[in-house]
């Protein structure tokens, strides 16, 4: 028998996300409440090589969902917590959660500023 070798996700984007199963079908608790859940997975994880204003415009989107989510403690805290690299999460888009936790994840050109919600 010879050793595994585990292979690591591929980076998650957009076209990533969008084939991730709505999180209600995975059971995970608090998740199955998020306001996100049946909305386009695009909206919370935007494309690689987007442009600033498409990425403000749909990060502000994504925000506006957030701020009337029952779980948005929740979620903000998983983000926080775990660290979620990508994606907005609990009304935090990537550099919210940078500016937020004072680090760049290893990053070497930073991130634009964070998008302020409406």
């Amino acid at each position: 028998m010879g050793n595994r070798v585990a292979l690591l996700p591929a980076r998650r984007s957009a076209r990533n996300a969008a084939r991730i199963p709505a999180i209600a079908d995975l059971r995970l608790g608090w998740q199955e409440q998020a306001r996100c859940q049946g909305a386009d997975a695009r909206l919370f994880f935007g494309p690689e090589k987007e442009r600033t204003r498409d990425r403000e415009a749909r990060e502000g989107e994504a925000k506006q969902i957030c701020a009337s989510c029952p779980v948005l403690r929740d979620c903000r805290a998983h983000a926080l917590g775990t660290p979620e690299l990508f994606g907005v999460w609990g009304g935090l888009s990537e550099a919210d959660r940078e500016l937020a936790t004072g680090s760049s994840f290893g990053r070497r050109i930073p991130r634009p500023r964070p998008v302020p919600t409406r």
